[in-house]
């Protein structure tokens, strides 16, 4: 059964579903017709019909917002936070910037990509950053 998650226009329910001529939409919850007793009990995906609503829109970008400031806060290593390189030997100790890219390399490690302030991006191990909140607090 597929995962379902809001849609980011009206806040719905939705997931992703796939006809039977093989194209994927987006589908509200199952609907289900039959009776309890019903030896076929039938289930129909029905296509979800957005409506947008612009209230729903704000208020998920301002829980996103405040979720982000939140772990950036907290020192959480997470994409479109400020952070210092400390130590290394790849890139400069004391090169900041905003996160960018947050995965592992061919071996398991945790990696990070930097944009710096000069628009150029580094990569680097994630253990060799922190949270810059020293220049969070200066914006």
């Amino acid at each position: 059964m597929s995962t379902q998650f809001p849609c980011r226009d009206c806040g719905k329910s939705v997931e992703w579903r796939i006809s039977k001529a093989g194209k994927k939409y987006l589908a509200e919850p199952w609907l289900w017709y039959g009776g309890a007793y019903s030896e076929h009990v039938k289930t129909i995906p029905a296509g979800h019909r957005c409506t947008p609503n612009p209230t729903w829109k704000a208020e998920a970008a301002a829980r996103a917002g405040a979720a982000l400031a939140a772990d950036i806060a907290a020192g959480n290593i997470v994409k479109q936070a400020p952070v210092i390189v400390y130590k290394g030997r790849k890139v400069p100790v004391g090169t900041t910037g905003i996160i960018t890219w947050i995965g592992e390399d061919n071996y398991g490690a945790a990696r990070v990509g930097i944009r710096t302030d000069s628009g150029d991006v580094v990569y680097t191990a994630q253990a060799n950053v922190k949270v810059n909140l020293i220049n969070e607090e200066a914006n």
